[in-house]
């Protein structure tokens, strides 16, 4: 990803922040939807536009982009980005986005599974690295008399005690806002991002 993330950045014309969420947004958005060469195992993404396209009334990727060679080597992911004027509301910040590099499209914003906004690299460097703990446990090192005793514990990862846990990002279309994705009623959602009155912590509850 790291590297997606570095050849990405290098087909946009101007200079890059990662510490702008405008940019980082476009800069995601990109190293994912491309193809050549993919970040993912299987090139064909099955992620795309989310209604059942008209034939007669194309995208206007489609249409502003009649190169198709340019388009191809982009997965459909474009096309659940930027949904096409009709699909995508204006929201206050619209004329702050950054659209990508060649095609012009809009990016998707990108969320943890809590609904915390991804708005720096840094950020996502260490939501990846608390994952990364959370899943090598930890070590303790005691004194047990003259020889020293270490014991550590395997990390459950919140995935049945397998000892893997995944960083899982949500992409959401531009103009819209991030929806809960939970995966059985009843699961717990801590929002540790979100502060009640006092200070109190937030949780949701399916």
């Amino acid at each position: 990803l790291s590297q997606s993330i570095l050849r990405s950045t290098e087909q946009f014309a101007k200079p890059l922040s990662f510490d702008s969420k405008y940019d980082l947004d476009a800069t995601l958005t990109h190293a994912f939807a491309t193809n050549t060469p993919s970040i993912f195992s299987n090139a064909q993404s099955s992620c795309g536009p989310t209604w059942e396209q008209d034939p007669t009334k194309p995208h206007y990727l489609d249409q502003v982009n009649a190169n198709y060679n340019l388009l191809s080597s982009y997965s459909s992911l474009l096309k659940y980005c930027d949904m096409g004027i009709d699909r995508t509301p204006i929201q206050p910040d619209h004329n702050n986005l950054v659209r990508l590099a060649q095609v012009k499209s809009l990016p998707c914003t990108f969320h943890t599974r809590e609904g915390l906004r991804v708005t720096s690299l840094s950020m996502l460097v260490e939501l990846a690295r608390e994952v990364k703990s959370e899943s090598e446990g930890e070590c303790e090192v005691g004194d047990n008399n003259e020889e020293s005793e270490q014991t550590c514990t395997s990390g459950s990862g919140g995935d049945g005690g397998n000892g893997r846990k995944e960083l899982h990002l949500y992409a959401v279309s531009a103009g819209r806002v991030f929806m809960f994705a939970p995966k059985h009623v009843g699961e717990i959602f801590e929002l540790p991002h979100v502060k009640g009155p006092q200070g109190l912590p937030v949780s949701l509850e399916v």
